[in-house]
């Protein structure tokens, strides 16, 4: 009888809702894996999700980002601060030409 492998992978979710209930809900967990070999390549065979933890975050709770000097506001474009650490560098490397258009 052959042993299949298993194996852990932790996972965390964090999912937004907006709205008049504008709530986070963030969840902490493992993923148990059951691992064959088909055709020469590892794939799941079985997943199974272990929650060990769950919150739900209220949005109006939070602190107002204003005069808090140290946090940079994200962003899902090229407005976020790591676009423009990731292009310096990139420059730098001689992977994006020096382009004052450039982002």
């Amino acid at each position: 009888m052959a042993i299949s492998p298993h194996g852990e992978t932790y996972v965390q979710v964090w999912i937004r809702s907006e709205g008049e209930q504008s709530v986070d809900r963030v969840i902490g967990g493992r993923y148990l894996d059951r691992l064959e070999r088909r055709a020469g390549a590892w794939k799941i065979a079985k997943r199974h999700l272990v929650v060990d933890w769950h919150t739900l975050i209220n949005m109006v709770s939070l602190p107002p980002k204003e005069g808090i000097d140290t946090w940079f506001s994200g962003s899902r474009d090229r407005n976020d601060p790591s676009c423009a650490l990731l292009t310096q560098w990139a420059k730098s490397q001689g992977i994006l030409a020096d382009d004052p258009e450039a982002p």
